[in-house]
C-alpha cells in the first residue's frame, strides 16, 4: 500500500477522516527504533539519530481494517497503557500539526497547550513529531502482528 505523508494540518484531517477520528479502533503494536546501537566489536553509536515511533490500529471495518502511522523524528513519547481489566478501544483522538510539529493523542480532549503545564496530559497516550506517514494494511486483522520480535 502506499505511503501518505502528513505534512499539514489538511494531511492530518484527511487521515482523521478516512480512519473516523480513530473512533472505534484499538492500538495493537508500537514500536521504537532510536538508532543507537553497539557494534559486534563493542563501538558504540550512541546517538538517538532515528527516533522512529511505529504504531498499529484495527478496527471492525472490512473496507479499511487496519492502518500502520510512523512518526519519525520523535521528540515526545507518553505511554499509558490500558489496564487488562479495562477495554483498550479508542473512542476519539487528536492528530494536529502546530507550530511546525505533530501530535498525536489517544483522547479527543487532549489540549496541546498543556503539556508541560497540566498533569492531567500525562495520562494520556501521545507522541510529539517532526515527520509522520500513513498507510493502510488492507488484510491485517487478528492477533497476527506487523512487527514481528527479532530472534
Amino acid at each position: 500500500m502506499d505511503w501518505h505523508r502528513i505534512r499539514s494540518q489538511q494531511d492530518a484531517d484527511e487521515l482523521m477522516k478516512v480512519f473516523n477520528g480513530f473512533r472505534n479502533c484499538v492500538l495493537t503494536e508500537l514500536d521504537y527504533l532510536s538508532g543507537a546501537y553497539v557494534q559486534p566489536a563493542l563501538a558504540m553509536y550512541p546517538i538517538n539519530a532515528k527516533r522512529r515511533v511505529r504504531m498499529v490500529f484495527q478496527r471492525q471495518d472490512k473496507n479499511l481494517p487496519a492502518i500502520e502511522l510512523v512518526f519519525c523524528d520523535t521528540s515526545r513519547l507518553n505511554l499509558v497503557p490500558i489496564r487488562t481489566n479495562c477495554t483498550a478501544e479508542i473512542t476519539g483522538a487528536v492528530l494536529a500539526y502546530q507550530g511546525g510539529r505533530l501530535y498525536w493523542a489517544d483522547r479527543d480532549d487532549f489540549v496541546i497547550d498543556n503539556i508541560n503545564k497540566d498533569p492531567a496530559v500525562n495520562q494520556a497516550t501521545w507522541i510529539e513529531a517532526k515527520r509522520a506517514q500513513w498507510r493502510v494494511l488492507k488484510d491485517h486483522l487478528g492477533a497476527g502482528h506487523v512487527y514481528e520480535v527479532t530472534k
